[in-house]
């Protein structure tokens, strides 16, 4: 899918911990973890999110991470058998044979690896890049169109025009900033004023369409039926090496000044 599951995400931030020096353990459970040894104190453990890089002491009754399954690290894979699977109710000592039960024998020989020695990263074709950008945004615009099928759906030009200038700073500055979403509100009120304007930009690792179409339909945008509603979308991909993309659609709607 190019954009990495949550496991694959957990072996990357496992990976990465180890080749920092630390001690750790890929965590299996109902999702999947990463489990450091804390290194100042070398006793207390963190447990770490890898989709979001939130980490929380392994002690705490309310966090995320609800069990745990087994641990995994280079040496061997732990299930866990003990009575107990909540993170702080858990005993870590994986050689405590009645706590934790390991697939593979202590005397088997180490596991050959499967990784190659070099990776290879090839460019993205930017040709492509915009071709599909340009297919995406017709997708939009005709998928919205369908979702109004009863409605006439006004498309305002002067406000696409807007968006496209703010989308291409996304990746740089994402919209969870409040600075960037101050920033967007100022120029959108000085370029239409008077106009009332709701919307957002989302964001998504490029899959296929239909998972793009889905989150504009899950918006509720075209569900607006005002008589004088306008709409205004734009459509930017970023590309980055081995054909992962990043896609940005920003969507709003768009109310006249009431002139009465």
């Amino acid at each position: 899918m190019l954009g990495g599951d949550k496991e694959e995400h957990a072996v990357l931030l496992c990976n990465y911990f180890l080749f920092l020096g630390q001690r750790a353990w890929l965590v299996l459970g109902p999702t999947a973890y990463v489990l450091t040894l804390n290194p100042v104190s070398n006793r207390s453990y963190i447990l770490w999110n890898p989709s979001n890089g939130k980490h929380f002491p392994y002690n705490l009754s309310h966090i995320p991470l609800h069990s745990i399954g087994c641990l995994i690290n280079s040496d061997n894979v732990w299930g866990n058998i003990q009575e107990w699977d909540h993170p702080s109710r858990v005993t870590f000592d994986l050689q405590n044979s009645k706590k934790w039960s390991p697939l593979f024998p202590s005397t088997m020989n180490p596991l050959d690896s499967i990784q190659v020695d070099t990776l290879e990263y090839s460019e993205t074709n930017s040709e492509q890049v915009q071709q599909l950008r340009t297919r995406i945004d017709r997708l939009v615009h005709d998928h919205i169109e369908q979702l109004r099928e009863h409605d006439l759906t006004r498309w305002n030009r002067l406000c696409c025009r807007v968006l496209h200038r703010l989308s291409s700073r996304l990746e740089e500055k994402p919209f969870s900033s409040s600075e960037t979403s101050q920033l967007h509100k100022r120029e959108l009120k000085e370029s239409l004023p008077g106009y009332k304007i709701t919307g957002y930009p989302l964001h998504i690792k490029y899959s296929d369409t239909a998972q793009l179409l889905r989150a504009v339909e899950s918006t509720g945008l075209h569900l607006c039926h005002h008589r004088r509603i306008e709409f205004a979308m734009y459509v930017t991909v970023h590309s980055y090496p081995n054909d992962i993309l990043s896609v940005w659609i920003y969507l709003a709607t768009v109310t006249p000044p009431d002139t009465n």
